[in-house]
């Protein structure tokens, strides 16, 4: 539900291509270039950006921070 959320506040335009990047079998950039009509050199910071917002939602950085807490790294063992 958080990501859903998350999903919605963005613009359209990065709501098409992370849609386009969820595609299963995946979509070649050039492809989801076409589409989109954007440089397939700009798809993958595009979509850095895309998720960096998903990432500092309230709502999923709440989720994000629970799942990387202390209790994780204790079990986490020697890295």
């Amino acid at each position: 539900a958080a990501l859903r959320e998350a999903f919605a506040t963005l613009p359209p335009s990065d709501q098409r291509l992370v849609a386009l990047l969820l595609e299963d079998p995946p979509l070649p950039y050039a492809e989801i270039s076409g589409r989109l009509g954007i440089p397939v050199g700009s798809i993958g910071p595009t979509r850095r950006r895309c998720l960096d917002k998903l990432r500092r939602y309230p709502a999923v950085a709440a989720l994000i921070s629970i799942d990387t807490g202390p209790a994780d790294e204790a079990t986490a063992g020697p890295g």
